[in-house]
């Protein structure tokens, strides 16, 4: 969650073990690629904030999603490219 204009990663939990990430995280790169797309524009929010602007605009590789220490930002507006 953006605080103070920063994106704090402090008392950060990992509520997933190691397995269960790595097949969520591969289960979206799957998706995206499926999609047969080249870029796909991805939008963080929590409900109700719909009409709210994004606290960080990023570009990234979909294969970035699959490193574990990746976190998308809450209300973070993701371009991502797909090799």
């Amino acid at each position: 969650m953006c605080q103070n204009s920063g994106w704090p990663e402090l008392g950060y939990v990992e509520h997933l073990d190691g397995d269960q990430s790595a097949l969520l995280r591969q289960a979206l790169v799957s998706l995206l690629r499926a999609s047969r797309e080249k870029m796909v524009e991805l939008y963080g929010l929590w409900d109700g904030d719909f009409d709210l602007a994004p606290e960080a605009r990023e570009t990234i590789a979909a294969e970035e999603i699959l490193n574990p220490a990746f976190r998308f930002k809450e209300r973070g507006f993701y371009r991502v490219s797909i090799a």
